[in-house]
């Protein structure tokens, strides 16, 4: 008997098969959890490629909504999945698609869609082997994904504007502005309120925004900074702004840019005629009456005093040609740009003739003792635009979207007078989705 009890010789079986059941379980359950992440993995990576598909899409045009759809819709096409045994197929099919205005809320036409949310159907898996041990199991998944078109701006000064044409056209106004058409903007101080055709500064992405380093950032030939649709401005320092473009004529002023005329960074334009003689001191030009040199003239009637904010886009091409040039104006030259690129294309930029002896300006650089280049053509600036009465707009704000990206040719040097802080722009191009492919650039962006 007491043998009997000793004997363990069957046991090991008893062991060995409650072992191998739990391990067969285990297996079974790692098998059949391993094809339900599988699943839901691939279910995800349709949701994502297909989000990203419609988002390229919504660039604001007419039709955006629906070329999303379309490129949803092909996007499905060439995903598929492979673990599913519902009996529904192997292609990734649609549940839903909303398009929306920001992470929340819906958007009502093509021009508010900047989000697409898609929906997959869901689809299942059934458990071969737990099966077995406890019965079917049935797991069911799916997948949602979030994708936005951005654009964002970058190389460009911190520099943004107020739209003028609210004053003009009504709060919400589009900017409107036409080529070759001039815009006088103007300070409108720390504390004051804003207006329409203000101008004033945006935050550098450094996050320093002292006065130096803001003049910096705008006087830089290749600021390192990129700006989305939504920008954080704030009033203008007119010692900053003046002092910073007025480098790109060759003019190195205090503060800030006085020992600065050797610093690439800070280079002039290759051609910086502004109706000014150099006299004895190239780095001090005193203004020019015709005959000897003549500035870019301004719109008839913002000279006039009956335009207030926007020019005509008439202007004395011709007095000026005569002046420095002589004779008429070449074919196809009829706005400001036009003549000043037609200058330097041509070898022409207005110089001092020493066969006549006259005393005409010189319009190339000076003063800096850096060669001037025209990549970036430094005359030229790009621009936020914004809707600040729309928009509410009181001394600093955050997030503040851009309705549009300025490109304009800066026509004179900014008056030294804080007080009368006030730049002429002429406009070369308006862009709010991916004309200047230099500038602005498409972000197409995951925000599940």
């Amino acid at each position: 008997m007491t043998s009997l009890w000793r004997e363990r010789s069957g046991t090991v079986a008893v062991q060995v098969a409650v072992t191998a059941a739990a391990l067969l379980g285990a297996g079974a359950l790692a098998i059949d959890l391993g094809r339900a992440m599988v699943l839901s993995s691939q279910l995800q990576n349709a949701a994502d490629a297909a989000a990203l598909a419609g988002a390229a899409e919504l660039d604001g045009a007419p039709g955006a909504m629906v070329s999303a759809q379309a490129a949803i819709a092909g996007a499905f096409g060439a995903n598929s999945q492979s673990h599913a045994d519902d009996g529904l197929g192997a292609t990734v099919a649609v549940a839903n698609v909303r398009f929306l205005r920001d992470a929340t809320n819906e958007a009502a036409d093509d021009t508010e869609a900047r989000f697409v949310e898609v929906t997959v159907q869901p689809r299942s898996v059934t458990s071969s082997l737990i099966a077995a041990l406890a019965g079917p199991k049935v797991v069911t998944t799916n997948a949602r994904a979030i994708a936005g078109f951005m654009q964002v701006a970058c190389r460009i000064p911190p520099l943004m504007i107020c739209n003028p044409f609210e004053a003009t056209l009504g709060v919400g106004a589009p900017f409107s502005a036409t080529i070759g058409q001039q815009i006088l903007v103007k300070s409108q101080g720390q504390g004051a309120q804003w207006a329409p055709g203000t101008f004033g500064l945006l935050d550098p992405p450094t996050g320093n925004t002292g006065a130096s380093a803001i003049a910096s950032f705008l006087a830089s030939a290749n600021p390192p900074n990129c700006y989305g649709p939504g920008v954080d401005i704030r009033p203008g320092q007119a010692n900053s702004v003046r002092t910073a473009l007025n480098t790109r004529f060759d003019m190195y002023e205090a503060p800030y840019f006085a020992g600065a005329k050797n610093n690439p960074a800070y280079r002039p334009a290759r051609n910086v005629t502004k109706g000014m003689v150099a006299g004895g001191n190239p780095c001090n030009p005193t203004t020019a009456s015709p005959p000897q040199a003549m500035a870019l003239p301004r719109d008839s009637c913002l000279i006039a005093g009956t335009c207030e904010r926007f020019g005509d886009g008439v202007w004395d091409l011709a007095g000026y040609w005569t002046v420095n040039h002589g004779g008429s104006p070449p074919a196809g030259v009829t706005t400001r740009y036009q003549a000043y690129r037609w200058e330097i294309d041509n070898a022409a930029i207005p110089n001092a003739d020493p066969a006549t002896g006259t005393t005409l300006e010189n319009g190339a650089p000076q003063c800096s003792g850096v060669a001037p280049s025209d990549n970036p053509d430094r005359r030229v600036l790009y621009m936020a635009v914004v809707n600040c009465l729309e928009q509410g707009i009181a001394g600093n704000d955050d997030d503040v979207p851009a309705i549009a990206y300025l490109e304009a040719f800066l026509t004179e040097p900014v008056p030294s007078a804080a007080s009368q802080v006030a730049i002429y722009l002429e406009v070369v191009s308006v862009s709010t989705m991916g004309a200047m492919p230099d500038i602005l650039h498409d972000m197409i962006q995951l925000y599940r």
